[in-house]
């Protein structure tokens, strides 16, 4: 089955390729940092902490925001997760 090609408005959206990431790589580090909040920037992580709060208050320190994500590694339902399966990303402009 061929993947589809979703379109995002990158300006608009900017970090939603890093939550792609995620999803793509989420067994791997859903391993190594289960229960912890990981900061992912440039599909990397970036660091890992105990709370959200101080995921993003140590982050700013060093980096803009809206350039990063933070992520709970934690089992979520999967009926609240996006529908992203099968889909290819591209941006508006088509890179």
């Amino acid at each position: 089955m061929e993947k589809q090609q979703v379109e995002y408005d990158a300006e608009k959206y900017p970090n939603f390729k890093e939550y792609l990431w995620f999803k793509e790589h989420e067994e791997e580090l859903m391993q190594r940092f289960y229960g912890r909040y990981i900061v992912i920037k440039e599909e990397e992580v970036i660091g890992d902490y105990g709370s959200w709060r101080l995921a993003r208050q140590q982050t700013v320190k060093d980096h803009k925001p809206g350039t990063f994500i933070i992520q709970y590694c934690m089992e979520r339902d999967p009926r609240w997760a996006p529908r992203l399966i099968g889909h290819k990303l591209i941006t508006v402009d088509g890179k």
